[in-house]
């Protein structure tokens, strides 16, 4: 499952790395039993991002990638999920995706 997420940050600048700790907060709030993989810099349509790899650990796993950046006073947040056993299948694909991306 991939989607994309365009969020209005209501006119206002906010730096990718406030941005990215709003984010990864929630995100610590939203899943209980969150297992966080990786944190690190990411490019998404030529500009600076972030990426998140985590785990939701529920009846199965769940393992997510997100990619977000910035521009025009939005965000643009692009998840990948699948399930944990076969992530591995997909993630190859989703990155192909998402280095696809273009915001004009």
């Amino acid at each position: 499952n991939l989607n994309i997420t365009v969020q209005d940050l209501g006119g206002r600048p906010v730096p990718l790395m406030q941005f990215s700790e709003m984010a990864m907060n929630q995100l610590r709030v939203m899943y209980q039993n969150i297992e966080i993989l990786d944190s690190s810099p990411a490019v998404l349509a030529e500009k600076t991002a972030h990426k998140v790899e985590y785990v939701v650990k529920a009846d199965f796993d769940i393992k997510i990638l997100q990619v977000w950046m910035l521009k025009d006073y939005k965000s643009y947040i692009i998840t990948f999920s699948a399930d944990a056993d076969h992530y591995k299948d997909y993630i190859r694909t989703a990155w192909e995706m998402i280095d696809s991306f273009q915001v004009k």
